[in-house]
């Protein structure tokens, strides 16, 4: 689920207006779910917490 639309798509699947989306993204950013922004990139990868699931489950900081 990427590329152009993708707000809207998942504003769809989970009856939400686009602008919580939009809010729902940045928050995982901040809290290390996803991975910083690229400028001129759409995809998102797994942040610090996700990206070392291997090592056990991990509790946010702040």
């Amino acid at each position: 689920m990427n590329g152009p639309g993708l707000h809207r798509r998942l504003a769809q699947l989970f009856d939400r207006p686009e602008p919580t989306i939009k809010d729902w993204i940045k928050a995982a950013r901040q809290r290390g779910y996803l991975s910083p922004a690229v400028p001129g990139r759409r995809a998102a990868g797994p942040g610090p917490l996700l990206s070392h699931a291997e090592d056990g489950p991990r509790t946010p900081s702040a």
